[in-house]
């Protein structure tokens, strides 16, 4: 079963360029999972009731091209199965027959009272089906984040009510606006994109008023590592192809 999801890119979701922010594209990813999980009896609303929640451990994305203002898209998302306590999903968003962003993602299954991972109920994986089909080549089981580096800027981030979900975390998506703020105020580029892989770590609650970004730029790439005194929250990189001067009109 493949999930189709019609969009058209509005003008409080592209930057300065009228392209579409990776927090907002990353949301969209988000929400086509959650209507799969709604349209085969899985809502986050009844799973959340039930003590349970899927946790979203690493995503990768290869970007061809962001979606610009106005243009309406297509997300396209489908289940690859379950392999012990890791589930996966690839993505594809397309503007016609021209495939834009392709992403592929590992789930976890987490009893959220014993704050515990567990192995998803074998009926609950049946109902999503299965597809083998592969958005793009990357491989999220043996990618390894590089999470020690010599930063080249670190920077203290305050965390915003608005930046919380339901399940009282920092959501997924605001990381991407936190290092899309970041790596344009502190290298004083915009970039364009090719590709990203992020891991996250360590939930960030609502009672850390800030976390720590090291950032570091090397060769095309940028790593990055959101962390508090206590834990790593989130390490990654960032692939591009061209980098430009950057203004304020950027943020």
């Amino acid at each position: 079963m493949k999930i189709r999801i019609p969009k058209t890119i509005g003008f409080n979701e592209v930057d300065a360029q009228r392209q579409l922010r990776l927090k907002h594209l990353f949301n969209y990813l988000q929400e086509a999972a959650a209507i799969h999980s709604l349209q085969v009896g899985c809502g986050t609303g009844d799973l959340l009731e039930q003590g349970y929640a899927w946790v979203l451990n690493k995503v990768g994305l290869t970007i061809n091209r962001l979606p610009r203002l106005e243009e309406t898209i297509e997300i396209v998302t489908w289940h690859k199965g379950t392999r012990g306590f890791r589930s996966y999903r690839d993505y594809q968003i397309k503007s016609g027959d021209e495939v834009l962003v392709s992403a592929t993602s590992l789930w976890l299954f987490i009893d959220v009272d014993k704050k515990k991972i567990i192995k998803p109920p074998a009926d609950l994986s049946a109902r999503y089906t299965f597809e083998s089909d592969d958005a793009t080549d990357l491989d999220l089981d043996s990618w390894r984040p590089v999470k020690d580096f010599e930063p080249e800027y670190t920077v203290s981030v305050a965390t915003r009510p608005s930046d919380f979900d339901p399940l009282g975390h920092v959501n997924n998506a605001v990381y991407l606006d936190y290092l899309e703020v970041l790596q344009c105020k502190y290298f004083n580029i915009r970039i364009t994109l090719s590709q990203l892989l992020i891991q996250y770590l360590k939930e960030t609650p609502s009672d850390l008023r800030s976390i720590t970004a090291a950032l570091f730029r090397h060769e095309g790439q940028i790593s990055f590592n959101l962390k508090s005194k206590k834990s790593d929250h989130a390490v990654g990189c960032f692939n591009y192809l061209e980098e430009f001067p950057c203004s304020e009109s950027c943020l």
